[in-house]
């Protein structure tokens, strides 16, 4: 594994690092930095990610959670020469896209056939119907009716069927009326 000061490419790559295994702090460090520093990860949720620009090449790498050297068990693994579990990288081989030069004239030239293309007009009764009946159990609204009992501030119970549910009344005058049921205990 070269370390970032041993190898020879200018040519560096930007590398995201994620750690998906929890901590509340995560810090990662490597042959990137020769293992001098303890580089704070970004977190996310649960996770941490960090993006480094790397020179080319393989590198090794571990994370730092809650003061805890760990290694990321999904990712892929190495030993030192001391038997030390790391993570590794290796993007030697990396080359970045930079695009297709052709793609314009390609589009241009193919030529697609009429068959690939339709028009579905909808019938005028998939767009006109009125919207579904309200179920019947709902259409008891508790709201602005007579109370039962001398409390004026007795409403009338409700229908086990019309719990948890908001009710609205139509605009008059510029207002709406909403009310709300919610259970309480029990049926």
């Amino acid at each position: 594994i070269t370390t970032a000061n041993s190898t020879t490419s200018e040519v560096v790559v930007p590398t995201v690092f994620k750690w998906e295994h929890g901590g509340r702090h995560v810090y990662i460090t490597g042959t990137f930095n020769n293992w001098e520093r303890q580089i704070p990860m970004h977190r996310s949720g649960n996770d941490f990610t960090y993006v480094h620009n790397l020179p080319k090449g393989k590198h090794a790498f571990k994370f730092i959670v809650d003061d805890e050297w760990r290694f990321a068990p999904d990712q892929p693994t190495i030993a030192d020469i001391e038997g030390r579990i790391n993570n590794f990288i290796d993007i030697s081989e990396f080359t970045p896209y930079t695009g297709d030069d052709q793609f314009f004239e390609k589009c241009k030239d193919r030529k697609i056939a009429d068959e690939e293309f339709s028009q579905n007009i909808p019938d005028l009764d998939d767009y006109t119907k009125e919207p579904p009946a309200l179920p019947p159990h709902l259409r008891h609204i508790i709201l602005n009716k007579p109370t039962p009992t001398i409390d004026p501030q007795a409403l009338p119970v409700p229908q086990y069927v019309s719990l948890n549910h908001l009710y609205c009344t139509a605009i008059k005058d510029g207002l709406m009326v909403l009310g709300a049921t919610q259970r309480y205990k029990e049926k």
